[in-house]
């Protein structure tokens, strides 16, 4: 896939991973000189595809957020999209795609070299 412009870095994955790691270590270091106390743990909220209703209303429930079933329907939005992933966005979430990134993992390998250990988390 190829994008456009204003996201032309993520053409190479060597020069995204470097931007992506750099941003990182910038984000830490910004974050230790603002919030010197600040917990710095970040939680990765993985949903399930089966029952994602379930899952997303815990979700809005913990944020003090009514449910609505928009919420599920997220791709039949009318607004602009402006994102590296655009075309995921316009589809429902199914099973089928989770395991396709191997098919691509032999020109990941930049990526991963140039994400160091963010790769690893």
């Amino acid at each position: 896939m190829r994008y456009g412009s204003g996201v032309s870095v993520l053409n190479d994955p060597a020069q995204a991973g470097n931007i992506g790691s750099r941003g990182r270590r910038l984000s830490r270091q910004r974050s230790r000189l603002l919030h010197p106390q600040r917990d710095r743990r970040r939680h990765c909220i993985l949903f399930p595809v089966e029952d994602l209703e379930h899952h997303v209303r815990r979700l809005l429930d913990f944020v003090g957020l009514d449910f609505e079933p928009a919420c599920l329907e997220f791709y039949k939005t009318e607004r602009s999209i402006r994102t590296v992933s655009s075309e995921q966005v316009r589809q429902p979430i199914y099973r089928e795609g989770i395991e396709q990134w191997r098919n691509f993992e032999p020109w990941l390998e930049p990526l991963e070299a140039a994400l160091g250990e963010l790769a690893a988390s």
